[in-house]
């Protein structure tokens, strides 16, 4: 809200300054100005940089929203495909420009979930997959149907896990990351959102070749989730 009220100001007061500028340059115009006409077109390109962040700005405050459901701790009608997508948005900033992302989406009905734990694991997942790939690489999400559940797979090819590893990563504080960059807590509480929602969560990696982990979650239930 705190956000959103100057952002609004300034989205506006663009348009109205806009209409100024076109009367201002078809007046230069007019008088066959041409540096007062080259003048107000550059003007007129940093007002439309200002409305692209502004909108920009206005985009990510509504991503947050959907992310966090402030206070929504009951299940609801989820789309999964939907809160990949917000994740996706959201962690921009560590996979555009060197990672590929490859969806492969089925057709998929709305789920029964807290939205706002669901995306935390999807951000979860998805972080540590942009983590995991050191320089250039590829992240693919598959999401499949099953009798009664749905199934989200988010692979990368990064450096892959050792195998006297795997059977901890789920352990709270523990982390494969240097240290100061993971605090070891993003799976663990991962796991217990899945579990919450009566899904599970599986792993396969190789290392050198990299990861894939398997959330699965029941189509449907009524009764209230944890918050964690």
């Amino acid at each position: 809200h705190e956000i959103n009220n100057p952002v609004s100001f300034i989205v506006g007061n663009l348009e109205p300054l806009q209409v100024k500028l076109d009367d201002l340059r078809e007046a230069a115009t007019r008088h066959d100005d041409a540096e007062l006409v080259e003048l107000v077109d550059r003007v007129r390109g940093i007002f439309e940089t200002i409305g692209r962040g502004a909108e920009r700005t206005a985009g990510i405050v509504q991503d947050l929203r959907t992310f966090s459901r402030v206070g929504d701790a009951m299940r609801a009608p989820c789309d999964v495909h939907e809160s990949l997508e917000v994740s996706l948005r959201l962690l921009k900033p560590k996979w555009d420009q060197r990672i590929t992302i490859e969806r492969a989406f089925a057709d998929l009905p709305r789920i029964q979930a807290v939205p706002g734990q669901i995306n935390q694991v999807f951000m979860n997942l998805l972080g540590n997959a942009c983590d995991a790939i050191a320089d250039r690489g590829t992240i693919r999400i598959t999401t499949t149907r099953g009798d009664d559940e749905v199934r989200i797979a988010i692979a990368d090819d990064g450096a892959g896990i050792p195998h006297e590893l795997v059977g901890r990563i789920f352990d709270p504080f523990f982390t494969t990351k240097a240290q100061g960059q993971g605090t070891g807590l993003g799976l663990s509480i991962s796991h217990g959102i899945i579990e919450d929602h009566g899904g599970r969560i599986d792993v396969e990696t190789r290392v050198g070749e990299g990861t894939t982990f398997t959330g699965s979650l029941p189509l449907g239930t009524s009764s209230p989730a944890q918050l964690r």
